[in-house]
């Protein structure tokens, strides 16, 4: 009698069910497809569409995808959103048709948190690539629109939380308070409060940082939104020896920068005719590393802020007055004038594109 070979039956996830190889390999070849054009074969079939959406094969492709720069650019009111980034040395601009009343204020894993969308007193956390959104009840939520503070991931839980600036009338003091999406709850951060900050922040991995100044003297405030406790950290520098290098007479309203470095917190200060970068590789031992020196030339010198990086740092985009530049690691390239000159480079954050749903939050 023949034997019969039957076709080995491989399970991926609960929606994931596949009966031969042939499935299998088609999930490993779209695997590698950037996420932005795999959602457009999600119409190819019933397959694939199951197959682009579910989310193992979206965190699975998460690895796949290169963080680059989303652009906001005022427009008659409101916010217009562009995706930026880089290929083979050229800059590419992609314009995602989205228009928002206030500009997105961070970005983790493709999702962004939005305030005063769809409705105002709204916030939100969705996909600008897929536009699937979960939106946060009002009655949790009722905040002013300079609230919030960061929007964190803690990879060990796969949880993502918000937090935001609160004034507490019985204190008469400003504190930090934590929501994990999903619940209902605040939590009060742990740590030294500090008066109402109006500096921008950032949010990278779990924490959320600014630059504050306090006696003339800047030092980093973050909060670590695993343990939810708050930290005062100090800079490669202090800015009184940052402002005694300077060239008089140039008028800089700026001196120093904060942006995310594919996972780190990277910190760039300027000084006379040239500008240095710093990375924060390990926050609890406040262990600062210089990696570049970038000497700047011409109009350079008087670049008005970071728009973000491309290859995890090996790329830093800076905005002039006039122009763009990008810089390598000896000096500033002045590039073609680019689209993102228009936009607030208060409001360009790093992004990645993916696939990942906050459905499945």
């Amino acid at each position: 009698m023949t034997k019969i070979k039957r076709k080995r039956k491989i399970k991926i996830s609960a929606s994931l069910d596949f009966k031969n190889f042939d499935e299998y390999i088609i999930f490993n070849i779209l695997n590698k497809f950037e996420a932005d054009t795999l959602y457009s074969l999600r119409v190819v079939c019933k397959q694939w569409y199951n197959m682009i959406f579910d989310p193992y094969f979206a965190n699975s492709n998460l690895s796949y995808g290169e963080p680059s720069i989303l652009i906001q650019t005022p427009v008659s009111g409101s916010y217009r959103l562009g995706f930026m980034e880089m290929k083979g040395g050229e800059v590419i601009v992609k314009d995602l048709n989205i228009c928002l009343k206030k500009p997105v204020h961070a970005s983790y894993n493709s999702l962004v948190l939005v305030q005063y969308f769809p409705k105002p007193g709204d916030l939100s956390v969705g996909n600008p690539l897929t536009r699937k959104r979960i939106t946060i009840p009002p009655r949790i939520c009722n905040l002013r629109l300079d609230n919030v503070f960061g929007f964190t991931y803690i990879p060990q839980t796969r949880e993502y939380k918000i937090v935001c600036q609160m004034f507490d009338k019985i204190i008469c003091s400003c504190v930090f308070m934590i929501l994990t999406l999903g619940s209902n709850e605040w939590r009060q951060v742990k740590g030294p409060q500090l008066p109402w900050i109006e500096k921008e922040s950032i949010s990278i991995n779990s924490f959320a940082h600014s630059v504050v100044t306090e006696d003339d003297q800047d030092f980093l405030f973050s909060i670590d939104t695993t343990e939810e406790t708050s930290h005062k950290t100090a800079l490669p520098y202090s800015m009184p020896i940052i402002a005694s290098l300077y060239t008089v007479g140039i008028g800089f309203s700026r001196r120093l920068y904060i942006m995310d470095l594919g996972g780190f917190l990277l910190v760039v200060l300027r000084f006379a005719g040239y500008a240095e970068v710093w990375v924060l590789e390990d926050f609890y031992k406040n262990q600062w590393v210089r990696r570049r020196r970038i000497f700047l030339e011409g109009n350079a010198l008087y670049f008005r802020g970071l728009v973000g990086s491309f290859g995890n740092g090996k790329v830093i985009l800076f905005a002039g007055f006039d122009f763009c530049y990008v810089a390598d690691d000896i000096k500033l390239l002045k590039l073609e004038i680019l689209p993102v000159v228009k936009a607030d480079i208060n409001n360009c954050i790093q992004h990645l594109n993916s696939l990942i749903s906050c459905k499945s939050l």
